[in-house]
């Protein structure tokens, strides 16, 4: 803005002024020349519908930020919209960074960062997320995957491979963030366990053998928390068949991509912690659950403390000193007395 003035009217309360007088007009025909790239549309439309949180990262003051969000995305529900504003540092600060990872809840390994230009490859750097370079914009695109820290992509929906490559690649079977969270919940009050002990059935996450309790943390998703799959019967021209339904819960979406592959995945892992958690009962073992979802930092109290009282019940009842019943037959008492005395009335 100051640029733009002429010479010799480029102090600060000129510049206040114009660029006052340019959010008025900019706010009224904002959407005038103004439309997506091909493929954003398609991109957000994918990850929403595969439960993926969104937000919105701009230098756009924050009125018209929110006014093109609501022009050419309605039906996407982002968790965050943020643009510029009055006393807040703009990209590439990291500081927009912190806030949205606040507003969704989610820690900076979980987050990832798409961008069409150096300053937003900056910006993830900067608060120490991954970032994705796009060319979208009118960048070069070698400028900006010189700052990327990820992967690089295209345009179109390409990005959305990558995005799902690369959040699939990161996910580990073991030492897992909820179940470090429960490993150090139970260290700090007094705990001590081993970690995937090959002997116990189903290889449990935590093995607390003085309190004879196996311990799982599952992942909403791999397992399939409140997932239901159903058999339907239909009318068929030859007579009825079997139609298979699956129902996916709040904290388990199941992709629309490849969905059979997914739905067969979750149905086994399912089926072979069933069969695990019924051995280890056989023998004599407590198996306690533990879901993703119940970690939170809203539930991770109230959930330890469950765990822990089933501990300290199972320790009891393990503990329990045995009362031996005795078959005793009572015999009659024989009792010494002395002879009932008379005494003659006077």
């Amino acid at each position: 803005m100051r640029k733009a003035l002429p010479i010799g009217h480029k102090d600060d309360d000129m510049v206040d002024a114009a660029y006052n007088d340019f959010k008025v007009y900019y706010i009224t025909h904002i959407d005038t020349y103004t439309k997506p790239f091909p493929g954003i549309q398609d991109l957000l439309a994918k990850l929403h519908h595969e439960g993926v949180m969104l937000a919105v990262a701009s230098n756009k003051f924050q009125e018209g930020t929110e006014h093109l969000i609501k022009e050419f995305f309605p039906e996407i529900p982002f968790v965050a919209v943020l643009g510029g504003r009055p006393d807040f540092p703009l990209k590439p600060d990291p500081e927009i960074v912190g806030e949205v990872l606040r507003k969704a809840g989610i820690e900076k390994e979980d987050a990832v960062m798409i961008g069409d230009s150096d300053t937003d490859m900056a910006t993830a750097a900067n608060g120490g997320i991954i970032g994705i370079a796009v060319n979208w914009g009118y960048r070069d695109m070698r400028d900006i995957i010189n700052w990327g820290i990820g992967p690089s992509t295209g345009s179109g929906t390409e990005p959305w491979k990558v995005v799902r490559h690369y959040c699939m690649s990161r996910i580990h079977g073991k030492g897992t963030k909820p179940e470090l969270k429960v490993r150090q919940w139970l260290w700090r009050h007094g705990y001590r366990y081993r970690l995937n002990v090959k002997s116990v059935p189903g290889k449990p996450d935590i093995v607390m053998r003085r309190y004879r309790t196996a311990i799982f943390v599952n992942g909403c998703f791999w397992h399939g928390h409140f997932v239901e799959f159903s058999v339907e019967k239909c009318e068929a021209f030859d007579g009825v068949n079997l139609e298979f339904r699956e129902e996916s819960s709040q904290c388990c979406k199941i992709p629309q991509t490849n969905r059979e592959f997914w739905v067969n995945k979750i149905k086994r892992n399912q089926e072979r912690d069933q069969k695990n958690y019924q051995v280890l009962h056989d023998n004599g073992w407590q198996v306690i659950v533990i879901w993703e979802c119940q970690l939170t930092p809203k539930r991770i109290e109230e959930t330890m403390l469950r765990v822990e009282l089933l501990l300290n019940e199972h320790f009891l009842a393990l503990h329990q000193p045995k009362v031996i019943p005795y078959n005793v037959q009572e015999m009659p008492i024989s009792i010494a007395a002395e002879e009932e005395e008379h005494y003659e009335k006077r």
